[in-house]
């Protein structure tokens, strides 16, 4: 019983310094980068990266990008997007990092309902 109970303090240590790592990201990128499939690379990389939110189309013609993560991961992530896709021509990238969490569970791209 001492046994289990230590393994689970262990486990429980070990996920809160985890997720005490993690920050979020606020990115918008901007040039010609929607109908290149921005979105749906962005989406592959950040699952690569283990990043976590979302990505869409804004109206503006920018894509805007909410992760969560390591800080490494979404730096490499913040610096995959001054490039992007091979079609896409990216003029600026806007990134802000944030301690706040909004707590997502995967990464996925969100599409127009209009």
């Amino acid at each position: 019983m001492v046994i289990e109970y230590c393994i689970l303090f262990v486990s429980c240590t070990l996920c809160l310094v985890s997720s005490s790592m993690f920050k979020h990201c606020s990115i918008r990128i901007h040039g010609n980068v929607q109908g290149v499939s921005f979105r749906y690379y962005a989406a592959e990389k950040a699952r690569e990266l283990g990043i976590l939110g979302f990505v869409r189309n804004e109206p503006d013609g920018t894509v805007y990008i909410e992760a969560e993560g390591e800080e490494d991961a979404l730096k490499k992530l913040a610096a995959w997007c001054e490039s992007g896709p091979g079609h896409a021509r990216v003029l600026r990238v806007d990134a802000s990092f944030l301690d706040a969490l909004k707590g997502y569970k995967d990464f996925t791209v969100q599409y127009d309902i209009s």
